[in-house]
């Protein structure tokens, strides 16, 4: 749904992906243990987001800092 209205706004609205698929695969592994073949799924991955119209990825963090009280 969120890609339909961005098509039907190019130049005003612009797609950031990858917060709920490259930073959980961020998560989901220790730094020691990234093998070639995970650093590959990560770019296909992140590859299938830009084909898909995104122009930016967000929400990829290594570390996130709540810094309002209201925030879990």
């Amino acid at each position: 749904m969120l890609v339909e209205a961005i098509r039907e706004h190019p130049g005003r609205l612009y797609l950031a992906a990858g917060g709920g698929t490259l930073n959980a695969m961020i998560h989901s592994v220790e730094r020691s243990e990234v093998t070639p073949a995970l650093r590959q799924r990560f770019e296909e991955q992140a590859e299938e987001l830009v084909r898909a119209g995104a122009v930016a990825f967000g929400e990829t963090t290594a570390l996130h800092l709540c810094m309002a009280e209201w925030h879990h």
